[in-house]
């Protein structure tokens, strides 16, 4: 569990801003939640994580889902996340 996944939070307002929440491991990534919060740009960084899907959690809520390639290395950048509006 060695990848640090990088990306940009974005709402239908443009960049979530100086948000924070947690990354929850989905599938056979269980792992405790991870912090994070974004900066003035809507930009995070999530540590620790190994292959396969997550969950972005704001508030109780999932707004977003990324994944980790499994044969990914080191830092994987996986874009700009569009927030969902549920």
């Amino acid at each position: 569990a060695s990848r640090i996944a990088v990306g940009t939070l974005v709402g239908a307002d443009g960049p979530l801003v100086l948000a924070s929440g947690t990354v929850e491991g989905g599938g056979a990534a269980k792992i405790e939640p991870r912090p994070f919060f974004t900066n003035r740009t809507g930009r995070f960084v999530a540590d620790r994580l190994a292959p396969g899907p997550y969950r972005i959690m704001i508030n109780v809520a999932q707004v977003a889902q990324l994944s980790i390639p499994e044969f990914s290395d080191g830092v994987v950048d996986v874009g700009v996340l569009h927030v969902s509006s549920k």
